[in-house]
């Protein structure tokens, strides 16, 4: 089963999106360690009879922000800006979220956290949820400074 799925990840790695989780996941310049923590939670996910590719994608999608908050300092004052963003940005800080919070609690191994994170962002519940639902709130109170933002 496992070179089966080494077969597919050939095949995933020319999705952009999974070489931007591998670079994001790579330290110190291990990259095979990075595709081997990918590579166990395909398996993992595939052993629950489940379709990988849909569920870190779908992840993905919901652990994106729409936006990201600016601060700008001006004549000692500082306002913090919502500023929206374009897609590619939402993929990289949604990659960027996932894999931080996942780093912050080291409990497990990475694999099984990033695994654990993923599948409770799939169901629309963990941390990086309620870290965006905070990020929304911040910026719905800031909404009316978004006349400052540059564009």
């Amino acid at each position: 089963m496992n070179i089966i799925i080494k077969k597919n990840l050939n095949c995933l790695l020319n999705k952009n999106i999974f070489i931007k989780i591998i670079n994001i996941l790579t330290k110190n310049g291990k990259k095979t360690q990075a595709e081997k923590i990918l590579l166990k939670i395909l398996v993992l996910l595939k052993k629950n009879n489940k379709n990988p590719i849909k569920i870190i994608l779908t992840s993905l999608e919901n652990s994106k922000p729409l936006l990201i908050l600016r601060t700008q300092k001006k004549r000692k004052i500082t306002r913090i800006i919502p500023t929206p963003i374009n897609k590619k940005k939402q993929i990289n800080y949604g990659i960027l979220n996932l894999i931080n919070i996942t780093k912050k609690k080291i409990k497990k191994p990475m694999h099984l956290q990033l695994l654990n994170e993923i599948l409770n962002t799939y169901n629309d519940q963990g941390t990086i949820i309620a870290y965006k639902e905070q990020l929304y709130k911040t910026a719905n109170e800031n909404k009316l400074l978004t006349r400052y933002s540059k564009k």
